[in-house]
């Protein structure tokens, strides 16, 4: 998990610089604001037309709902005041990290101890989070629970490689804290291949990661 962190941070420390005519295409920085605001929006949707089904699977997901509720509240505020947020948005691009999109073991290729990334069609200017925040689903999903050990491994590889101020660090933590799993999670209807336990499981686990993060969000408040 550290070495991941490292290679993660390392790519997105040698990324700083690359500046593209195409940049203001795919610049995640614009839509933050506007994808907290449709998220949490989707997310209450959602719990208003299952209100009421006599269905284990809706009835275990409505038992999480007002907690990932208030987390993405409490971490659409921290965005909103946090003089970094908007200052970062203003930087020209090429100051911005790139993101993979789906940085994850299989897209790595390893020949003669050096390191290759492949598959770029989801490459676009962001922050550290969204990467970091990728890597830490899928190991969290092939584990089956959350483990805090795991995250303190990949984000001392990655810091070695890419040092973040308390500044970065406070927006790296809002952003894990916000739900953008769980909107993806009903959006997408992932439950449905899912039974009862596995819901749980999954909310669980989720539920434990989020309250980490808010905790972090609010220790690395500057």
């Amino acid at each position: 998990m550290e070495r991941i962190g490292m290679i993660l941070g390392k790519f997105h420390a040698r990324s700083r610089g690359f500046s593209s005519k195409h940049g203001i295409l795919y610049n995640g920085a614009e839509k933050w604001s506007v994808e907290y605001k449709t998220d949490l929006a989707a997310i209450e949707k959602w719990e208003l037309r299952h209100a009421g089904k006599n269905d284990q699977k809706y009835a275990a997901l409505a038992e999480y709902l007002p907690f990932f509720k208030q987390a993405g509240i409490t971490a659409k505020e921290h965005l909103i005041s946090s003089p970094y947020f908007w200052k970062w948005k203003k930087e020209p691009l090429s100051s911005h990290f790139l993101c993979h999109g789906d940085f994850n073991n299989g897209n790595l290729l390893v020949c003669n101890q050096r390191i290759a990334i492949i598959d770029w069609e989801d490459v676009r200017y962001d922050f550290p989070s969204k990467d970091i925040a990728r890597v830490l689903s899928l190991a969290m999903r092939k584990n089956e629970q959350w483990n805090e050990e795991w995250f303190s491994h990949i984000l001392r590889g990655y810091l070695q490689e890419n040092p973040l101020s308390i500044e970065q660090l406070h927006l790296l933590f809002i952003d894990l804290a916000f739900p953008h799993i769980i909107e993806r999670f009903l959006r997408k209807k992932l439950y449905a291949q899912m039974n009862l336990a596995e819901i749980q499981q999954f909310c669980n686990r989720e539920a434990l990661k989020t309250a980490f993060m808010l905790d972090e969000m609010k220790a690395h408040v500057y």
